[in-house]
């Protein structure tokens, strides 16, 4: 090939990338714009994880505590989650009183709470509890 060639050659090449890059950046552009106008099924927050953490176990232990200077409630609980060694303990602190939520919880139980901490009690993140709710496990009684 001469030089010319060569160099219509590359030109030819270098325009189609061009014409590609502009077609791909404007499909992605459009495809970001479509949806706007369109209603959301939960509103206009649509999130795409799963804000709950929740735990299967037995209530080992908890505390209510009430901050004197702020007068805000917390519950501390302890749970020992199924199928972890005794030894193993997971504790969560929720925000306000939230004992009546475990009165007559018998065996294990399932606590569900929201994963981000929206408030403090004395500067340590407490979280929302969701529910709870008794839990079978299957082959035991």
């Amino acid at each position: 090939m001469d030089d010319k060639k060569l160099s219509r050659f590359i030109n030819q090449y270098l325009i189609m990338f061009g014409v590609l890059v502009f077609i791909l950046g404007a499909l992605a552009a459009s495809g970001r714009c479509l949806d706007t106008d369109q209603e959301k099924p939960l509103g206009d927050i649509v999130e795409h994880i799963n804000n709950n953490v929740y735990i299967f176990g037995s209530l080992v232990g908890g505390t209510i505590m009430k901050d004197p200077v702020s007068g805000k409630w917390a519950t501390g609980i302890r749970l020992q989650p199924v199928g972890t060694p005794l030894v193993y303990e997971e504790s969560v602190l929720l925000c306000g009183d939230r004992v009546d939520d475990f009165a007559g919880m018998k065996g294990v139980i399932i606590v569900t709470y929201r994963r981000t901490a929206h408030e403090r009690f004395q500067e340590v993140a407490c979280h929302d509890l969701v529910n709870v709710t008794e839990g079978v496990i299957k082959g035991r009684k």
